[in-house]
């Protein structure tokens, strides 16, 4: 239980980019820190221009294309907000095959090989 621990025990974790998304920091009595805010601050605005226009560029952020397979790039939150290479290929495929076979769209066994 998270609410019972440090941050420093956590690093990063499931929904841990909520209060980040939210621009919410004060919901867990942590030692953020200014880029932790100037983070919070930023990926909120995507959020409210994506929810408000469908497009969550504009308003002097860094641009977030939309995802191409062909390059395989991703937009990476941290102390920088950039365009980055997607992580972990093969382990992404591989959950892409699970979910398809568990939909009977194909079988698992074939992203193995």
């Amino acid at each position: 239980n998270y609410a019972e621990n440090s941050a420093e025990k956590f690093g990063a974790f499931h929904c841990a980019e909520i209060p980040y998304v939210y621009d919410n920091l004060a919901v867990r009595d942590w030692p953020w820190r200014e880029i932790d805010h100037r983070l919070a601050e930023t990926m909120s605005t995507y959020w409210l221009k994506f929810a408000a226009t469908g497009n969550p560029n504009g308003g002097g952020l860094p641009q977030w294309p939309a995802f191409d397979p062909d390059r395989q790039m991703a937009m990476e939150f941290g102390d920088e907000v950039r365009v980055a290479p997607l992580k972990d290929v093969p382990r992404l495929e591989f959950w892409d095959a699970y979910y398809a076979a568990q939909r009977g769209e194909g079988h698992l066994s074939d992203t193995l090989r």
